[in-house]
Order: C-alpha cells, then sequence, then structure tokens
C-alpha cells in the first residue's frame, strides 16, 4: 500500500508541481508528428511518447499529423492543431 502511495504522490503531485511555473507563464513544449495510438479516451501516443489530453477536448485521428502544445513534465496537452 505504502508503495501505491509514493508511486501516486510522485507521479500526480510532484510531476503536477513541476508543471505549475510553465503553465502560469503559458510556455508550453511544442511537438509535431503523427499521431500513432490512442490508448484510453485520454492519452495518445506520438512518436513513441505517450501524451495526456482531455478526453471531450480534442478528438484525433490515428494517422494524422498534429502538432501540439503540452506541459513538458506531466505530458498534459493544452492546445492541437492539425498539422501539414
Amino acid at each position: 500500500m505504502l508503495c501505491i502511495l509514493i508511486y501516486w504522490g510522485y507521479s500526480v503531485l510532484f510531476v503536477g508541481f513541476k508543471d505549475i511555473p510553465y503553465a502560469l507563464q503559458q510556455n508550453y513544449s511544442i511537438h509535431e508528428g503523427v499521431m500513432t495510438a490512442s490508448y484510453y479516451p485520454n492519452q495518445f501516443e506520438m512518436d513513441g511518447r505517450i501524451y495526456t489530453k482531455n478526453p471531450w477536448t480534442f478528438s484525433l485521428e490515428e494517422g494524422k499529423v498534429y502538432r501540439i502544445y503540452y506541459l513538458p513534465s506531466s505530458g498534459y496537452v493544452v492546445d492541437i492543431e492539425k498539422g501539414d
């Protein structure tokens, strides 16, 4: 049980706190690539990295090119644009 709490504390709280300065300054990381897989309603893979998005805001299609704006520590997607 302690291991679960430690993991949750690190993955949710610590990583989220690291993104606060980026979110306040709207200093997002940008990546453009092909969406290769969708895992849950809120997670997808692009070029080998898993990102998290709001499932009610963005709908993506596998094989399409997107430009994403995300928080660097957590990989939470703030905005998505269709790529070229």
